[in-house]
């Protein structure tokens, strides 16, 4: 601005040519023009300072609560890892109780089972040796049947021997 009043005072000297003088007012209005950019572009210049700044503000507090977003899932992620190991550890010993509980429980019906067995072998043993008696029994009274079958005979033949003589006589 003050080259523009230093440019109106020496434009309007006498000394100058009506050429000078007009070369002079052009010059003063470029200057003006000139300033007027340089105004419009220091006011833009400081609108754009002013949303640098309040982008710097955002970006800055985007960042605070994108760390605290960061911290507050990694407490999540670690809260539910130490619940599933929690989880993990419940189910891992329920398992083990269920499985001793099951082994038990499966040990005392083959104990039961074997101890049945083993009264069903004694039995059969005993069975078996009451059927081989019989069948000695058996032998023997089967021996006995043949011998009193064949006295049977020696004494009906004996008989029919004895019969015969006293028919003739």
């Amino acid at each position: 601005m003050d080259q523009c009043n230093s440019m109106s005072t020496v434009k309007d000297d006498p000394a100058l040519t009506p050429g000078e003088q007009r070369i002079l007012a052009v010059l003063g209005q470029g200057f003006q023009r000139m300033e007027q950019r340089q105004q419009a572009l220091e006011n833009k210049l400081e609108a754009q300072s002013k949303q640098l700044v309040e982008l710097t503000a955002r970006v800055s507090q985007e960042a605070a609560a994108s760390k605290q977003r960061d911290r507050q899932l990694s407490a999540d992620i670690q809260h539910l890892r130490e619940e599933g190991a929690t989880r993990d550890l419940h189910w891992h010993s329920t398992l083990q109780r269920e499985m001793n509980a099951f082994r038990i429980e499966v040990s005392g019906k083959f104990s039961h089972h074997n101890t049945r067995l083993e009264m069903l072998e004694l039995s059969i043993g005993r069975t078996n040796l009451g059927l081989q008696q019989l069948d000695q029994r058996l032998h023997q009274l089967q021996k006995e049947h043949l011998r009193l079958g064949d006295l049977i005979e020696q004494a009906s033949a004996s008989h029919t021997v004895l019969e015969e003589p006293s028919l003739t006589s």
